[in-house]
C-alpha cells in the first residue's frame, strides 16, 4: 500500500514538473512565431502571417505585449489590403491595450490622413510624436529683432 501511494505522489510531482517544464518551453516559442510572422507579413503571405499570430496567441496568451504587437500588425495588414476600417479598429485595439504604444500611434495617424479631415490628422500626428503644441508655442507676440549682419541685406533689398 504505501509502495502504491509513493508511486503516485512521485508520478504526480513528476507530472506537475513536465507541465511547467512544457509550459515553458511553449513560452519560448512564441518569438519564433512572431518572427516567423513578421517575415510572412512582409513578403505579402497575409493568411500565413495571421496563422503564425494565432500561434504566438495561442503559446503565450496572457501576454500584453504580444497581442499589441499583433494588433498592430493585423492593423498594418488591412490597410495594405485598403480596409482601413479594420485597420483603425486594429490599431486602436492595440492601444486600448497599451495607450502610449507609439507605433501603434503613428500607425492610425496614417490611417486619420488617409480617412479623416487634415486638422484632425495633424491633431493625431502631434500626439503620436509626442508633440505638446502648448509647450512649443510661444507665451506671447514676437518681435521681429534683427542682427548686425541683417542690418545691411535688409536695406540693399529694398
Amino acid at each position: 500500500m504505501f509502495f502504491k501511494k509513493y508511486l503516485l505522489f512521485v508520478l504526480l510531482v513528476s507530472g506537475f514538473c513536465n507541465f511547467l517544464y512544457a509550459g515553458e518551453l511553449v513560452s519560448t516559442e512564441a518569438p519564433n512565431y512572431y518572427k516567423e510572422g513578421v517575415k510572412f507579413q512582409k513578403a505579402g503571405r497575409f493568411n500565413d502571417a495571421d496563422i503564425a499570430y494565432q500561434k504566438v496567441l495561442l503559446v503565450d496568451p496572457y501576454n500584453s505585449n504580444w497581442k499589441k504587437y499583433i494588433f498592430n500588425n493585423y492593423g498594418i495588414m488591412y490597410a495594405k489590403q485598403g480596409d482601413l476600417k479594420k485597420a483603425e479598429a486594429a490599431f486602436n485595439e492595440a492601444l486600448n491595450i497599451d495607450p502610449h504604444y507609439q507605433t501603434a500611434q503613428i500607425n492610425l495617424a496614417f490611417v486619420y490622413e488617409k480617412t479623416r479631415s487634415k486638422l484632425e490628422s495633424i491633431e493625431y500626428w502631434l500626439k503620436a510624436l509626442n508633440i505638446n503644441l502648448d509647450e512649443m508655442k510661444p507665451k506671447d507676440f514676437v518681435v521681429q529683432e534683427i542682427n548686425e549682419d541683417e542690418a545691411g541685406t535688409i536695406t540693399e533689398n529694398k
